[in-house]
């Protein structure tokens, strides 16, 4: 990804996340990691399901918003397995 891509990225975060009433932070710490399964889908099982597979960590994220990063991690790990 290129600075600038990285950097309207940021911005977008900046503004969703309140929007949405999702801890930044929180979102900064899994930012990484998101990006890397929906591209390992995106070239693994297939490009549309990338999206979707992102929403799917989402759900498994949802709730206590303090444990969202470790749940997203786990899912993300399970997503992996299920690619490899």
């Amino acid at each position: 990804m290129t600075d600038d891509k990285l950097a309207q990225l940021e911005r977008w975060l900046d503004d969703i996340c309140p929007a949405l009433g999702v801890p930044r932070g929180q979102v900064r710490e899994v930012t990484g990691e998101l990006l890397a399964v929906a591209s390992e889908v995106a070239h693994g099982a297939c490009r549309p399901g990338a999206p979707l597979t992102l929403f799917l960590l989402g759900v498994v994220a949802a709730g206590d918003p303090e444990g969202f990063p470790e749940r997203v991690r786990a899912a993300a790990a399970v997503v992996r397995e299920q690619l490899s």
